[in-house]
């Protein structure tokens, strides 16, 4: 399947749910472990209908790297590596979705430092979305800077 619309109407209560759940979390900038929990539970139920549905798993790629990023859970390494294999998933079912090339791109630059894997990450985002927003610019900035044509630069 090669749309973000689902196979059936049965995952719809399930994704919409979880994002409530996750935006809200994201939206008031405060860290609740115990609704991003719920939200991941929920996209795990919905991902077993339709293991195929971008968004589901784009949405659980980005509560993987929160847990990650805050440390809400002892194995940080696992949760990244959660994040990134969901992102990727989500990348190859919907590759017009800019949105799992920014999130890979950012686990790559920020804890992984793979800056030539960021750089190819936000490209194909921004190959997705022409437009993207000024905090991945920025970032796709920083990718190229610490790759080794950027640090080539003359900046003086």
């Amino acid at each position: 399947m090669n749309s973000a619309i689902p196979t059936g109407w049965s995952i719809w209560p399930l994704w919409s749910e979880a994002r409530f759940r996750a935006a809200g979390a994201a939206a008031r900038r405060v860290v609740i472990i115990e609704e991003a929990a719920q939200a991941l539970d929920l996209l795990d139920r919905a991902l077993q209908i339709d293991p195929d549905y971008p968004l589901a798993q784009a949405l659980a790629a980005w509560c993987w790297a929160q847990r990650s990023v805050y440390n809400w859970q002892s194995d940080t390494a696992g949760a990244r590596a959660m994040a990134l294999q969901c992102a990727e998933r989500a990348a190859s079912l919907y590759p017009r979705f800019a949105g799992p090339y920014k999130l890979l791109g950012r686990i790559q630059l920020e804890s992984l430092e793979d800056h030539e894997k960021a750089l190819d990450a936000y490209i194909r985002a921004l190959e997705a979305e022409p437009a993207l927003d000024g905090a991945t610019i920025r970032q796709i900035s920083e990718a190229y800077l610490e790759t080794e044509s950027g640090q080539r630069l003359d900046l003086a």
